[in-house]
This record gives structure tokens, C-alpha cells and sequence, in this order.
């Protein structure tokens, strides 16, 4: 086994492979030995931290689980976003949950959150900015688009966008699901129903279940997302200013695979270079990581199943969550003998990042968990689990030698 050691919190080491190496900097930003800002208490769990610009965001347990909340070093510090002592704007109670979908822009946290009093329930999309928690659509919020639309019975996806919104998708009382848009509850537009014509296929959407905005431009009006239709039907598509574009669908021949595309999920976007990344699914199980260009409307494969883990002699076989960033992907993956592991693609090949075959101050890795927003530049955002039952939060400086 290789052994990492800190030196004031961070640590070195080099990823060889073929065409050159990755060299990574791990710096730990909170663990289950730290305490929670401005208390006693220690962090428990973590879910996947949301990065940007070098800041993240992350939901998290502690007090022995007891309590949880959205944290984030927006203002440079990790501090505590909302905790359930936090009170819900428009309801006469704390917080009781937050959903593990945190995001961030320049000025903004956005999540998702529950409460309850008496009988009440409340659950919505809050956007925390300039130290205020403000509601951007509730339980409770008159859903836009039209008369007698009634009313969201559930909210989810939040992201907030350079221009001060957030969008997300909203469900009403027949489990129609669509994309929506705004600042606050007076202000939201309907972006994308879900009785919208399919391009390239029949009849309208059933189903909009997934969307992903660009990191470099935030907009509301230029993502990509999943849309369902009658016949199995599914596909990826992209909306740019009010236009809808079919990308891939189930139509769509696996490169290097067998048959057509079955499943699309864990879409990332990359408007500044035209790419989007997305995991494939076809017959027979098969599973593969896959970046289309928007440009030339290629699709590559980037790894399979048939692909050889990075100096060893098994393959990878199952894949988790990916981010897109400047034409590189990191993602996080099984392989065949169970072994955990998190991988960077670029142009020269695939290099490992960290896997459980490390150790960290001597401890052993047993996993690790990445978010749609994990990479930035030359930095990722990761959690790390060990065999131990600890956990930390790092961020990971990322850099490529050709030697």
C-alpha cells in the first residue's frame, strides 16, 4: 500500500501512468474530529460537497447526528448556512432536515429544506445570500405558467444562477414535473414543461427528470436535461435560449458498445467547450462514462466496462458520479475485484486520482463520494471515507506532468 502523510494539512503524491503522471494535493477542510463553527459539537457525516471558484458547500450531520445543516466558505470560513435551530422564512418553525443537494454561485447557497408545526408540514428552495435565508418556491407557492396550475407539492435541484436566480424543477399535484426559474416566490417563470413536442421522437414529454447548468456561464437559459416519453422513450437534450435540441436518445448507438442507448444519468455540462458528460447504459449491464460535443455532435467513449483500471490488470465496472470541467473528467468507480477508486480523464489518457489502496495518516480508505459540481479548474472536491468510520471533506489540487 502506498502511505500519504500531512504536512500542515496537506500531502503530495504522484499518479504514474504511460503518457505522464497527475501529482495531487489533498487539503482537508473539516473531518469528524472537528468541531462545528461556533459550537461544541463534531461533524458525524458528510454528503458531497458542491465546488466552485475554489468554494464549496456541503450538507452534514453532527452532535452524534443529532442535528444537521448546510455549511459553506462562501465568505472564506466555514460557516453554518441554516441548522435546524435556523428558523424557515414564512413558517413559524426551525428547519428539521435539508435535502444533500447543496449548490453555490458567486453570492449564493442554494438547498432544499423541511420543517413541521403541529400538523404543518413545510418543505422549499431557500437561497441564502448577504447573511438572509429567502424562500425561492415552497409547499406552499402558486406554480407559474398559466391558470389553475395550483401548486408545488415538491420542489427539488436547486441551483443558483449568476443573475441572482435559482432554478430547479417543480412537481405539482399530477406528478408532472417541469423546470422552473426566479429570485423569490413572486418572481419565478416556467422554463421547460413537460408538455413540450420531443425532438426527433413522438408525441410530447411525460417526463423532465434531471438538468445540468454550465459552471462558466450559470444561465437560465442554456442547460441540458433528461425528457421521458410514451414508448420508452429517453433522451438528453438541450435547451439554449428557448430552444429545444436532441442530443442523445435512445436511438442512439453506444460507441464502442453493443446496441443503443437504454439509461442517461449524472449529466454534467460544460458550455464554454461545447461538451457534455453523462454515464450510459445499454443491454446486457453495460455501463460507460461518455462526453458528446455539441459542435460536431460526436460522442466518444470515454471508459467502460471494458476498460483496464490505470496500471493494473482489472477493469473498471461500475460508475458513480462524474463533474466536467475545461474538457477533463473526475469521476468515481468500482472495479471489478470491489476497489474503490476516483479517476481523472484528460486528453493524455486516464490517471488515478486516490484510491482505497492508499492510505491517509495511516489510515485505510474505504470510499469516496463525489457531487456534479467536483471539479473546478484545477481543483476537486471530494469526501473521503476510512475503514475506520471517519470521514473528511478535501479539496484536491490537480496537476498534470507529461513525465
Amino acid at each position: 500500500m502506498r502511505v500519504l502523510f500531512f504536512v500542515f494539512c496537506m500531502l503530495m503524491m504522484n499518479v504514474y501512468a504511460a503518457t505522464g503522471s497527475v501529482h495531487i494535493k489533498l487539503l482537508k477542510l473539516a473531518d469528524t474530529n472537528t468541531v462545528v463553527p461556533h459550537g461544541y459539537n463534531f461533524y458525524t457525516k458528510f454528503n458531497a460537497p458542491y465546488l466552485l471558484n475554489g468554494k464549496v458547500a456541503f450538507h452534514a450531520f453532527y452532535a452524534k447526528n443529532s442535528n444537521e445543516g448546510v455549511f459553506s466558505n462562501l465568505g472564506g470560513e466555514l460557516e453554518i448556512t441554516a441548522n435546524r435551530k435556523t428558523k424557515m422564512p414564512g413558517a413559524r418553525t426551525t428547519f428539521r432536515t435539508f435535502g444533500s443537494d447543496v449548490a453555490l454561485s458567486k453570492n449564493n447557497v442554494a438547498f432544499w429544506g423541511y420543517g413541521r408545526r403541529r400538523t404543518q408540514n413545510y418543505s422549499g428552495i431557500y437561497n441564502f445570500t448577504n447573511g438572509k435565508i429567502l424562500p425561492v418556491a415552497d409547499n406552499s407557492t402558486v406554480i407559474p405558467g398559466g391558470k389553475n396550475r395550483g401548486i408545488f407539492i415538491n420542489v427539488s435541484q436547486p441551483v443558483p444562477l449568476s443573475n441572482g436566480e435559482t432554478i430547479f424543477i417543480g412537481e405539482d399535484s399530477n406528478f408532472n414535473l417541469a423546470i422552473y426559474a426566479g429570485k423569490d416566490q413572486k418572481h419565478l417563470r416556467l422554463l421547460l414543461g413537460y408538455d413540450v413536442s420531443i425532438p426527433f421522437g413522438k408525441g410530447k414529454f411525460t417526463n423532465i427528470y434531471q438538468f445540468a447548468v454550465s459552471q462558466s456561464n450559470l444561465s437560465y437559459d442554456d442547460f441540458i436535461f433528461l425528457g421521458k416519453g410514451k414508448g420508452n422513450q429517453v433522451g438528453m437534450y438541450l435547451y439554449h435560449k428557448g430552444k429545444i435540441s436532441m442530443l442523445v436518445n435512445q436511438n442512439t448507438k453506444i460507441p464502442n458498445g453493443v446496441g443503443f442507448f437504454k439509461g442517461i444519468n449524472k449529466l454534467c455540462y460544460d458550455s464554454k467547450n461545447n461538451q457534455v458528460a453523462f454515464i450510459g447504459e445499454g443491454v446486457i449491464g453495460q455501463q460507460g462514462i461518455y462526453l458528446y460535443n455539441i459542435k460536431t455532435k460526436k460522442i466518444i467513449k470515454i471508459a467502460d466496462q471494458e476498460t483496464f483500471v490505470p496500471d493494473e490488470t482489472d477493469r473498471f465496472n461500475e460508475f458513480f458520479n462524474l463533474s466536467l470541467a475545461d474538457g477533463e473528467i473526475i469521476f468515481g468507480v468500482r472495479d471489478e475485484n470491489q476497489e474503490r477508486g476516483v479517476y481523472l480523464y484528460n486528453t493524455k489518457g486516464i490517471f488515478k486520482v486516490i484510491s482505497d489502496h492508499d492510505l491517509i495518516d495511516k489510515k485505510a480508505i474505504s470510499d469516496f463520494a463525489l457531487s456534479s459540481s467536483a471539479l473546478n479548474k484545477d481543483l476537486a472536491a471530494m469526501i473521503i471515507k476510512f475503514k475506520d468510520g471517519t470521514s473528511a471533506v478535501y479539496l484536491v489540487k490537480l496537476s498534470y506532468s507529461p513525465y
